[in-house]
């Protein structure tokens, strides 16, 4: 294992076999504040911003130096393959590391490469399959302040897109069941991100599991009636009257054959 540094999860830093202790909640956010803009400067201000928000201690850029000290010692202490370094700069700080031994700018990496159709497929799923293995739990776990919250959030639903990313190619390339575990639970948990309730929908079809397929679709449209006081969106609707109609070799007097479903199991119903 090569050593490298978390934030889509607990922040710390990984020598390669287990956690290293960083430190305090503060020096994690300091940690956390530049590892996000790894490879590029973040301001004095804006660290400052970022770990204390509005209640920065007195003497908040002398406490911000110690901190980066302490953050060069524990970093110093790791086998890297090329050591990160933390460089001061005119108005700021920048850690310098190689991107893929940040889960997060290495989770990036993979979902672009799998956007680049000249790659093979199987080149591209790979890729999927290891960024969506990356994050390990809530993103900057330990962070507190307001910018952790707001940041925390967005890498959150990054996660979720680059699953939904996945759910797709795996469904495609023929792997639907493997996608039926890995989309359940995501999907139950957060309802307002629709794409992973038609990911699981799509792979159920795919599946040869139409009336699940269907039961999803009704309790999805009753929890954002419930939740949200709205209906699906396009897509979901889409899949849902895709449902309905009656398969292509079935003549179109004979709609008797038609799959019958209750309008209480339709998402577009109000």
């Amino acid at each position: 294992m090569v050593a490298g540094f978390r934030l889509l999860g607990p922040v710390e830093i990984d020598n390669g076999t287990q956690p290293v202790a960083v430190g305090e909640p503060r020096r994690r956010a300091v940690l956390a504040a530049l590892l996000v803009d790894a490879g590029t400067v973040v301001g004095r201000n804006t660290l400052v911003d970022r770990v204390w928000g509005d209640d920065p201690p007195a003497k908040a850029a002398e406490t911000l130096r110690t901190h980066l000290t302490r953050l060069r010692r524990v970093i110093s202490h790791v086998d890297w393959p090329e050591p990160p370094r933390i460089v001061r700069q005119p108005g700021g700080y920048r850690l310098d590391v190689d991107p893929d031994r940040v889960d997060l700018h290495l989770m990036r990496r993979l979902v672009r490469q799998a956007r680049d159709r000249d790659r093979g497929t199987g080149e591209r799923l790979a890729g999927l399959r290891r960024a969506v293995a990356l994050p390990g739990g809530e993103p900057l776990t330990g962070v507190p302040g307001d910018w952790a919250v707001r940041t925390r959030e967005l890498l959150h639903r990054e996660c979720l897109d680059t699953l939904v990313a996945w759910a797709e190619v795996e469904t495609r390339t023929g792997s639907a069941a493997d996608v039926l575990a890995g989309l359940r639970g995501p999907a139950a948990d957060h309802p307002d991100v629709e794409a992973l309730t038609s990911a699981l929908v799509r792979a159920l079809i795919v599946t040869g599991r139409p009336a699940d397929a269907l039961r999803e679709c009704d309790r999805h449209r009753r929890r954002l009636a419930d939740e949200f006081g709205v209906r699906p969106g396009p897509e979901l609707r889409g899949l849902h009257d895709s449902l309905l109609r009656p398969p292509p070799d079935v003549p179109g007097p004979r709609r008797s054959t038609r799959m019958r479903v209750p309008e209480a199991h339709r998402c577009g119903a109000a």
